[in-house]
């Protein structure tokens, strides 16, 4: 019984093969090839002589003559066939004269033109322009359908159009890249060539071109580029062959088959790395070629780039994304088709992607590793990429970020600054028309990533900080848009990460509602007051007010000085408080992220207590107020409902049983207007615009008012109307 070959060995066999070996055996299938190359059976066809006479003027050697005639003559007569002569002209290297009778044969008017104009040698065009007396000399060829029996051609005929446009690609290929782009038209015009020999030669020369040896560059394309010019030459032009097996793969519906081709043909710089068994010293294959090839690859075709993901690698058997290292991953998950980055809406790669911030985050968090495999660590500028291709994707206009807003000469303490930046940041986050909506789950974990890295910045030369792009990015996620998100958003997995990173404002605008509020009030008196969650928590939730009575009467007297959180106190009562319209709006149960508009002032009010207690800072949110809400000595706010809200946060205790029990003493402490020293007239006025909507003031107040007990400041008195 014969021994079986161990297939581990065969397929050694195979890798250690040379770029001229495979090329070799690719050609060896390819009949309209092998009739271009000069070997002795062909010369002997085309260059061998046929005895005709003999003449003897006598008995010497030297007076024996022989005439002869090519034998190319003697078979054919006086018209040759049209691929002998290609042959012959391939044989001289006269690829230019070869390929455009091939393409005037074939009635391809627009490959001549493009022809002649890819040719920069005006002298070598000049001499092989007219091809008139050359054609005349070949056997005519008839493809006319008139002339065929039942209006279609013979099997006979339709045998020699292809060998005829295979031959005539055969020339192309050979001429290199200076008639690389009369052949991508060929391939996408002609439909007579057989689309597996094509693909085979281009395969070859793709093998040859990558290869560095400009002997072997020579052998298949014909003309050797210089070493200097080799070197220098971009990746465009050496990587011709594959755009044009590329071409043939989508105007044939030949993609699985040509990316088979490239998978075996070269492995290694569809991978950028080292050929198998090679030493170490052997330099890379350059990133920048795979990547090109990629890039080229991915654009062929909307279906291209799964076809490319499914290929398997002989090597190690794994699919062509696990077959990558780490760095070339990092490179083509980023690489750029018109303006989009196709790979990252791959699921394939996506999950990758998720997989190592994921990974990256648990890492750099304080609970460190866990039980999934540690990733290597994702560079900054990789993160700020890739931020920048979610965006693209998604067609985001991000340009309005990098110029500074206006600022009104009235905005003194910049506020209107401060609402307008965070307003412009979400609006620059709003996905473009048919984008598939921006990739959140990608955005987010790589912007917790810059942020948590010293606050590195998601763009060079922006205005906006990283936090706020990450709020924004935060507050829009899982939100419903205009534009369907081509992924569902895991919800619960972000808001993991950003705990995992102790990115509470992050974490605040992704729950929204409610619990968001809280939250980014208890960002504001942690980064402000220095307290804990849970301090913080506490002081906006618990139903008694009661502030820290160290330093309080110092807190007092202080002037008022607005910071960042201030601004930020006052942006929250202006989206969840000031800008209600209608009654539906005050409905929280049945609607997810609405807050209450009262349980809103009493959060942001609380807070703002908290940050500044002293008598500037009321006078300061009292004048603020009367700004937005539009009242002065002689008018009525329109606002009425947000009046009606802040009314009745600031003029009702939170302690429910105070505020309902009229039998029972209020404590002024407990009431917020109190607590803040906002003044009785400001209250009067937001009570007479909201008169009518709810009770303005509790009951309980109400009684004390009527019976004129002394309550300090908030001394209504008659001039409060009580809607009941």
């Amino acid at each position: 019984t014969p021994a079986v070959p161990d297939r581990a060995l065969m397929l050694d066999k195979e890798k250690s093969l040379s770029k001229q070996e495979k090329s070799k055996r690719l050609l060896r299938h390819c009949s309209s090839w092998t009739q271009l190359e000069s070997t002795q059976e062909n010369r002997a066809v085309l260059g061998g002589q046929v005895p005709i006479v003999s003449v003897r003027l006598g008995t010497k050697p030297e007076d024996h003559f022989v005439l002869t005639l090519r034998r190319t003559f003697v078979e054919n007569g006086i018209a040759t066939p049209f691929n002998q002569v290609l042959s012959w002209l391939c044989h001289r290297k006269e690829y230019f004269c070869a390929a455009s009778i091939g393409l005037d044969l074939l009635g391809d008017v627009d490959g001549l033109r493009d022809l002649r104009r890819s040719i920069d040698n005006t002298e070598l065009a000049e001499g092989r322009a007219n091809l008139e007396g050359l054609l005349d000399g070949i056997v005519p060829l008839d493809f006319s359908v008139e002339n065929s029996p039942n209006g279609k051609l013979s099997r006979m005929v339709e045998s020699t159009i292809t060998q005829l446009a295979d031959m005539t690609v055969g020339c192309l290929v050979k001429g290199g890249p200076p008639m690389s782009n009369t052949l991508e038209g060929l391939l996408g015009r002609n439909v007579n060539y057989d689309p597996a020999r094509a693909s085979l030669m281009l395969s070859a020369a793709a093998t040859c071109a990558v290869s560095g040896d400009n002997d072997l560059v020579s052998t298949v394309m014909g003309t050797a580029l210089k070493e200097k010019e080799l070197a220098k030459a971009p990746a465009t032009d050496i990587l011709w062959p594959i755009r044009c097996l590329l071409r043939i793969a989508v105007a044939r519906d030949f993609l699985p088959t040509a990316l088979l081709l490239l998978n075996e043909s070269i492995p290694d710089e569809l991978r950028s790395r080292k050929r198998f068994n090679e030493p170490a010293s052997t330099p890379m294959p350059s990133l920048e070629f795979c990547a090109s090839i990629v890039t080229m690859i991915v654009a062929s075709s909307p279906d291209a780039a799964g076809r490319l993901l499914e290929l398997i690698d002989e090597q190690t058997r794994t699919r062509y994304w696990e077959s990558l290292a780490h760095d070339t991953q990092l490179a083509l998950a980023l690489i750029q088709i018109d303006g989009k980055f196709p790979l990252l809406r791959e699921p394939e790669i996506r999950s990758w992607a998720l997989h190592h911030l994921h990974g990256c985050i648990e890492a750099d968090s304080k609970e460190g590793g866990s039980s999934m495999d540690s990733p290597k660590k994702l560079p900054s500028d990789w993160l700020k990429k890739l931020f920048d291709a979610c965006t693209r994707n998604a067609g985001c206009d991000l340009k309005q970020l990098s110029t500074k807003s206006t600022v009104s000469k009235e905005d003194t303490d910049g506020i209107q600054k401060h609402l307008g930046e965070l307003q412009m940041t979400q609006n620059a986050l709003v996905s473009g028309p048919n984008s598939g909506g921006l990739d959140f789950d990608l955005i987010i974990p790589a912007l917790l990533l810059l942020e948590s890295r010293d606050g590195t910045l998601w763009k060079d030369g922006v205005l906006v900080s990283t936090q706020a792009i990450l709020d924004a990015a935060c507050y829009l996620a899982g939100r419903h848009g205009a534009e369907e998100p081509a992924f569902p958003f895991n919800a619960s997995t972000v808001m993991r990460q950003c705990a995992l990173l102790d990115n509470v404002s992050a974490g605040a605008n992704l729950i929204g509602g409610k619990d968001g509020l809280v939250l980014k009030c208890c960002d504001v008196l942690i980064e402000g007051c220095g307290m804990s969650m849970d301090e913080a928590e506490s002081f906006i939730l618990d139903e008694n007010l009661s502030l820290p009575q160290e330093n309080v009467a110092e807190e007092k007297e202080k002037d008022f000085v607005i910071t960042d959180g201030h601004r930020h106190v006052l942006w929250l009562l202006d989206e969840h408080v000031l800008s209600i319209k209608t009654f539906g709006e005050f409905e929280t149960i049945h609607i997810r992220g609405r807050v209450d508009p009262v349980f809103a002032s009493h959060a942001c009010f609380r807070t703002w207590l908290r940050l500044n207690p002293s008598d500037s800072a009321a006078e300061w949110l009292v004048s603020w107020l009367r700004t937005q809400l539009g009242i002065d000595d002689s008018t009525i706010s329109k606002k009425r409902l947000a009046c009606a809200a802040i009314a009745r946060a600031l003029m009702w205790p939170n302690n429910r049983k105070s505020s309902m029990d009229p039998d029972i003493n209020t404590h002024l402490e407990q009431v917020l207007a109190t607590a803040l020293g906002i003044k009785g007239k400001f209250l009067v006025q937001i009570s007479q615009a909201c008169c009518g909507l709810i009770e303005a003031i509790p009951p309980s107040l109400a009684n004390d008012v009527f019976r004129h007990e002394d309550h300090g400041d908030i001394g209504l008195g008659a001039h409060v109307q009580v809607g009941v």
